[in-house]
């Protein structure tokens, strides 16, 4: 089974990919949301400065059109004064009520003549110090100061020239009257001796202030005209007209308000005018986050369109993890059929290949595994294959070496005693492969012993193994497979006597001590044909007797001890033959206890050498 990082993910639920979209995709948030407020703050703060500076702009458009107004004013004042036919009508006494009436008719004509610079002047009228009246209507009353409330309150004022409040005119002859602001100062005579000839008046229509204002009112909670007494000339919207503390404190033509408002200031005109508007907070703020709102849209679209490439981006990483992920799990249900198919060009790819050696190495090492369990119970049941049922036989040889004793036959007696104790230590049941050196050894010797009467005098045979030795753990049943094909296919086919040697001794090795056996002989030896042969049986049938084969043994050594065991032989033909048997030099002190010492006379444990002969080893059983 195999999985495919992108078609077999779209059915498995990681969460890895989740909780890596959800933590990129925050932290992406935050620094989209700290960026949209530094750019959404600075981008306000900049609308709010530009709607400011826009309304400090028309203000001081107004405002320059008012001045220009004023300066036009005055320049007809001056005209006026400097105007011969003027002054003349008005220094020179009439001598007839004719000649009287006729100056104030060529008065009257070079007064209207003014009203056409400006658009708007209403009147244009005298006041002599004589009392009498001239202006460019032709039919016009006198002027009574204390008849005309704003006349009079200039008069009081004490000002040579300026600008009075808002007013009505002086009514035609329809009645018809229009709110005026007139423009006061003294008429006096150019003959070099400044003699005050009487007030000039000129008359502005109040519409004409009303039309040069221009101020958009949208952002305003209104504006006004104020004089320099803080009257309002003009007067728009609900603007709450500020004191002089708040006109004292302006900076830069600006006055912030606690509400988010403010005043915008210009006090750059004449006669103490000032203009002056009031921003409304709430529509100021409203202005400004319009102009974030575009900037918000593009933020958001922008954290969408990331969003996307980050999911499939993470996507990419994450869907060949999951599908590790999932594999393992399959792997832990004991799947080990399974390969993950992943081509990232990257580490996850190297993690795939690993995974996909891991399983297959598992898999080898599990399947290794039982059958290493399956050889050692094979190993416990050949065990249990030997064995017979042990009670009748030992009742059989006790009668038998009961008989042999009652006859006088010592040697018979001695025989079965050696046999009964084979048996005892063969048949035995145990409850492990090992048991130690020195039982081993022990068996070897019984054995020896026995064949020693089937084949006489036809070898001799020692044992060189230092005593301390004995408590070594080996696998039981090793050595005496070994002597049996030393004697079976070494000494018994050779013209005359033989030996059997058996050395052990310890060496170190890679991994730790090493306990090496010899089994030697000076037999026939055998070819390498033979030699494989006999390496390649694991049981012996002959004369219908079953045996355990050095093959088997090797195959024990090498199950149990991996590579750090090993059995090997050398033959040469007419030579002799051999074994050596490494295996790991360990001490079971269990096992050595329940195995006994060394005790039996005639058996050397002390490393001396034994050499005897069948007369000789029988002794020992005795």
């Amino acid at each position: 089974m195999r999985y495919r990082s992108q078609k077999q993910k779209n059915s498995q639920t990681g969460r890895l990919g989740p909780k890596l979209i959800r933590t990129v995709l925050l932290t992406v948030t935050a620094a989209f949301v700290a960026l949209f407020g530094i750019v959404a703050s600075q981008v306000f703060l900049s609308n709010r400065s530009r709607e400011i500076e826009n309304q400090r702009s028309q203000l001081a458009q107004t405002a320059g059109r008012i001045q220009e107004l004023q300066h036009t004013v005055k320049n007809i004042a001056s005209l006026i004064v400097y105007n011969d036919v003027v002054q003349k009508g008005i220094s020179d006494r009439a001598d007839s009520p004719g000649n009287e009436l006729y100056a104030a008719r060529r008065i009257s004509n070079t007064l209207k003549e003014y009203l056409h610079i400006i658009e708007g002047t209403e009147e244009i009228t005298i006041y002599t110090t004589q009392g009498q009246t001239l202006t460019s209507r032709y039919v016009r009353g006198d002027l009574d100061p204390d008849k005309v409330p704003w006349f009079r309150e200039f008069l009081l004022s004490g000002k040579e020239a300026g600008f009075t409040g808002v007013h009505s005119s002086v009514p035609m002859q329809s009645g018809y009257t229009t709110d005026v602001i007139s423009y006061v100062t003294g008429y006096y005579s150019i003959d070099g001796h400044r003699n005050k000839l009487g007030e000039l008046i000129i008359n502005v229509e109040y519409r004409t202030l009303e039309n040069m204002t221009g101020i958009d009112p949208t952002m305003l909670r209104g504006y006004a005209l104020l004089d320099d007494r803080l009257e309002p000339l003009l007067l728009n919207g609900e603007i709450r007209i500020p004191d002089e503390k708040i006109l004292k404190n302006a900076q830069n033509g600006t006055y912030e308000l606690g509400s988010g408002g403010l005043y915008v200031i210009s006090d750059e005109m004449e006669d103490g005018w000032i203009l002056v508007s009031e921003i409304s907070g709430t529509e100021l703020i409203r202005r400004s986050l319009n102009s974030v709102i575009p900037i918000f849209i593009i933020f958001i679209l922008m954290l969408v369109i990331i969003a996307v490439v980050l999911r499939y981006m993470i996507r990419r990483v994450t869907d060949p993890i999951n599908t590790l992920s999932a594999a393992a799990g399959e792997v832990g249900h004991g799947n080990f059929s399974i390969s993950v198919d992943i081509h990232t060009d990257d580490e996850v790819e190297d993690l795939a290949e690993a995974f996909n050696r891991m399983v297959v190495d598992i898999e080898n090492l599990m399947n290794a595994s039982v059958e290493h369990e399956k050889k050692i119970q094979q190993m416990q049941t050949e065990n249990l294959m030997l064995q017979i049922n042990p009670h009748f036989i030992y009742n059989t040889m006790n009668s038998i070496v009961y008989m042999a004793r009652m006859e006088g036959n010592t040697q018979i007696a001695e025989f079965t005693n050696a046999f009964i104790s084979l048996l005892q230590s063969t048949l035995r049941v145990r409850s492990s492969v090992y048991t130690t050196l020195e039982e081993e050894l022990k068996n070897v010797r019984s054995y020896l012993f026995l064949q020693s009467y089937r084949y006489g005098n036809k070898f001799t045979w020692e044992i060189d193994c230092p005593e301390e030795y004995g408590e070594a753990r080996i696998v039981s049943v090793m050595l005496q497979p070994v002597v049996e094909n030393a004697i079976f296919h070494g000494i018994a086919p050779k013209d005359g006597p033989g030996d059997i040697r058996i050395g052990v001794s310890k060496k170190k090795g890679t991994d730790g001590e090493q306990l090496r056996i010899e089994v030697c002989d000076d037999g026939i030896g055998m070819n390498q044909e033979t030699l494989m042969q006999i390496l390649s049986e694991d049981y012996v049938q002959k004369g219908g007797i079953h045996k355990i084969g050095i093959g088997n043994v090797r195959a024990r050594i090498r199950e149990i001890y991996a590579d750090r065991g090993s059995l090997t032989v050398e033959s040469i033909q007419g030579e002799g033959t051999v074994v050596t048997i490494e295996i790991p030099y360990e001490i079971t002190h269990e096992i050595a206890q329940q195995a006994g010492k060394f005790g039996h006379s005639g058996q050397n444990m002390r490393g001396e050498t034994t050499v005897g002969s069948s007369i000789q080893e029988k002794e020992g059983f005795r």
